[in-house]
Parts: structure tokens; C-alpha cells; sequence
């Protein structure tokens, strides 16, 4: 099969993943001139295949004297949609459907699939491939049919079926964390050095004690930093928030301490959090309209717009957070509702004592 027929023939698929995921492979194999499953494993089960039986989360189970999983009744079990030994694990959804539950089942699968180095999800038209290799940094690749014939897509692939290690990054996750425990001792030593009294140096019992204070205090806002950042990538803070103010803080340092102070004073004291509220398409002429922009209030997230041109991939691209309001019983903002006129310009209040922010849009 060449590029052009393998594009053509998917481009008009639109059925269910179960109706047609064999078939799709099939004709991938045929394109990268590699052997279908049936052809390389007429078992079925060994090494290379269709619907691999696995048990869920079988990194919670014990073992048998065997090595093997040691089955009981009450069990969850799967299957895999497709399985190659020292290769892959890969599962298909219907064109369109959301790949991260995908990837999700694929978590769940991989112990009992004894672990494969690289974890690939499809929905007959995005593939998007993850390297799951122990002990080093997960990357990502991601492609469509339209790039199918692409010399990296085909040298992506070809590895993905035949040489793994090919793909396997070069960073450990040991190396990771090692450099970036350089970067905060860095940091650590540069706040010591302009904002602290060394201990080494203290002479008096008072110069100790307060040196000991002060080195405590820096040691505290250094782990306020590092959760800021966890939080914002285990999604217990917006993404990019975090980010976007270390980015910036360089510009207006003054600034940049008082936006530090107002997310940990919001971390520390709450409000409610959370979606509540979105501007909404009113069928007005003084109404702004759009099919693709949805324009939000989080609480103390502030207000936020998002990009749903893909709706299974929603963008942030615009985001407003004030200061908490003066004599606000929730210490930090609480944005409740929102409107946008014609003209774009955006209407939001907070629920307590914040008032009317006006704003106008820049995306």
C-alpha cells in the first residue's frame, strides 16, 4: 500500500474504533512493509497480536513462583487492541474520540504487558507515540495521516516496529533531578549570599539565631516555589500560571515579588476555586459571538478564555487574575460572572467585594 492509498481510504473513515482498528493496522504494516500480526504470531497470543488478554493495574497484584501474574476471581481484566513483545502497546478510539483515556487504559495494561518500551495511541487519523522506558524523561511524538509519507513519520514508525531503543531518550530521570537540585542549591546560595547572615559567620548567639531564621525563611519560600510548580503540572493550579509569572518576573522585579506574594497568600487562604460561570452566546446584537473562544469565571483562578477549535485539546489563551479586593472576607479574588458586547469588551465581578472589571480582549 503507498502513502497517497493509505490517506486516501482513512481520510474517509468516520465508523467505530471496533469495526475497523484491524484493518487500519493491517494496511499500516502493508505501508512500513512489515508483517501483520497473524503473519508474524499465527498464535495469537506470543509475541505479536490482536486483542491482548492483560489484567488491570497488575502492578498491584502478586506474583505466582512462576513470575507470573497470580490470578483471582475478582480481578479486572482487558485486552490490549494491538501488542508486540519488546515493542509496543498500542489502543485505538473511534476518529475523534479523546486519545488520553487511551493512554489511560494503556497505563493500566502496561505491567501486564511486562512493561513495553513505548506506548502508542490512534484514532485512524492522530497517532501520538510515548516513550516508556524506566528511569528516563518521557517524550512525546505526534503525527496525523496528512504527515504519513513525511521521512520523520516513516522513520518514527519503522522504529516504533522494529528498533525502540531508537527512540529511547537520552536524559534520565536521575539526571533530571539532579541538575535541577543544582539550579535550586544555586538559587538558594545567591538568596543566602544577599539577603542572609552566613552561620559560619555569626559570632554573637543573636547574630546565630537570626541567621538561622533567615536561612529557615529562604528554605521555606524555595518550597513554596518547587509545590508552586508541582501543583501546576499535576493540574492542582491553572496551567501556566506558574510559568507565566516566573517568565515575566524578570522584566519588573517588583512586580514579580508581589505576584509571588499574592499566589502563595491565595494558595494559603483558598476561597472557593473551580469553574462557575461563562459568557454565553445570547442570541443579542449586542451580544459578542464565537464558536471557538469560551470565556470563563474560576474564582480565585480569576477569568480565563480557551481556544476549543479542537474540542479535544482546548487552548488557554488568555487569562486575567486581579489582586484580592480590600476587605474581602475570602482574601483573594472571586470572579462570578462574566458578559461580552459587541464590541469585545469583557464585563466580569467578583461575588464579594471586588466589583466591575472591565477589560478589553488581546487574542
Amino acid at each position: 500500500m503507498t502513502p497517497a492509498e493509505f490517506k486516501r481510504k482513512w481520510a474517509k473513515y468516520s465508523g467505530k474504533e471496533t469495526s475497523a482498528y484491524q484493518e487500519h493496522f493491517n494496511d499500516l504494516c502493508a505501508l512500513l512493509g512489515q508483517p501483520s500480526p497473524v503473519s508474524a504470531d499465527p498464535t495469537g497470543s506470543e509475541s505479536f497480536c490482536f486483542q491482548k488478554r492483560v489484567l488491570k493495574d497488575a502492578e498491584l497484584f502478586a506474583f505466582d513462583d512462576g513470575g507470573r501474574v497470580a490470578e483471582e476471581p475478582d480481578q479486572e481484566r482487558g485486552f490490549a487492541d494491538v501488542w508486540k513483545r519488546g515493542c509496543f502497546a498500542w489502543e485505538y478510539k473511534g476518529k475523534k474520540k479523546n486519545l488520553d483515556e487511551a493512554y489511560r487504559q494503556l497505563l493500566r495494561y502496561r505491567e501486564s504487558l511486562q512493561n513495553p518500551p513505548l506506548l502508542v495511541v490512534c484514532d485512524f487519523d492522530r497517532y501520538i507515540v510515548r516513550t516508556n522506558f524506566n528511569g528516563t524523561v518521557q517524550e512525546t511524538k505526534e503525527f496525523t495521516n496528512a504527515q504519513i509519507d513525511e521521512p520523520w513519520v516513516l522513520s518514527l514508525l519503522r522504529a516504533v516496529f522494529s528498533d525502540p531503543e531508537f527512540l529511547k531518550p537520552q536524559r534520565t530521570t536521575a539526571e533530571v533531578t539532579e541538575k535541577l537540585a543544582q539550579q535550586i542549591g544555586t538559587v538558594a546560595r545567591s538568596l543566602q549570599k544577599r539577603e542572609s547572615v552566613e552561620l559560619i559567620d555569626a559570632k554573637s548567639r543573636r547574630e546565630h539565631s537570626v541567621a538561622q531564621r533567615k536561612n529557615l525563611r529562604i528554605a521555606r519560600f524555595l518550597n513554596r516555589i518547587v509545590f508552586c510548580f508541582f501543583a501546576e503540572d499535576t493540574g492542582l493550579l491553572p496551567k501556566g500560571i506558574v510559568t507565566d509569572i516566573f517568565k515575566t518576573g524578570g522584566d519588573d522585579p517588583a512586580h514579580f515579588a508581589a505576584t509571588l506574594e499574592e499566589l502563595f497568600r491565595t494558595m494559603a487562604t483558598g476561597g472557593r476555586f473551580g469553574a462557575h460561570n461563562i459568557h454565553e452566546n445570547t442570541p443579542s446584537p449586542y451580544c459578542w459571538h464565537s464558536d471557538q473562544i469560551v470565556i470563563g469565571t474560576f474564582f480565585n483562578g480569576g477569568l480565563r478564555a480557551y481556544d476549543i477549535s479542537n474540542p479535544f485539546q482546548p487552548k488557554e489563551v488568555g487569562t486575567f487574575i486581579a489582586p484580592a479586593p480590600a476587605m474581602s472576607p475570602a482574601k483573594s479574588i472571586q470572579m462570578n460572572d462574566v458578559f461580552v458586547d459587541e464590541r469585545e469588551i469583557v464585563y466580569a465581578v467578583d461575588r464579594f467585594a471586588g466589583g466591575l472589571y472591565i477589560l478589553e480582549m488581546d487574542f
